[in-house]
């Protein structure tokens, strides 16, 4: 081999090598800008694959569907009675306080 046809291969290795990084810098930026629609809108459609299965199936076995909200409602009655008798049995408890003279006696005065 003689030196023009080693610096000719050296030249399309050298070509060769920058092509593909101009290609892969091309679809790294193609993909970096294009990822979030191409999520989202496989997202969408796999939600709503998702659905249309929920819906065959629930079609198929005649299932009813459940509501979001609780069949039984919680009952706050007896709360509410507990909180009223509690209540007034804190009005009808003696409020026993010591005579203000006596507070202001044992406790030093803040100067």
């Amino acid at each position: 081999m003689n030196s023009n046809n080693i610096k000719h291969r050296l030249l399309g290795w050298i070509i060769d090598l920058s092509c593909g990084n101009i290609f892969l810098l091309c679809f790294i930026v193609i993909l970096i800008f294009c990822a979030p629609t191409w999520i989202r809108s496989y997202t969408i459609r796999h939600s709503k694959m998702n659905l249309k299965r929920r819906a065959r199936l629930i079609n198929k076995f005649d299932l009813v569907e459940r509501s979001a909200l609780p069949s039984v409602q919680p009952s706050y009655g007896d709360l509410l009675k507990r909180l009223h008798d509690q209540k007034q049995q804190l009005e009808q408890f003696p409020r026993v306080l010591p005579p203000m003279q006596a507070l202001s006696a044992t406790q030093p005065a803040i100067s």
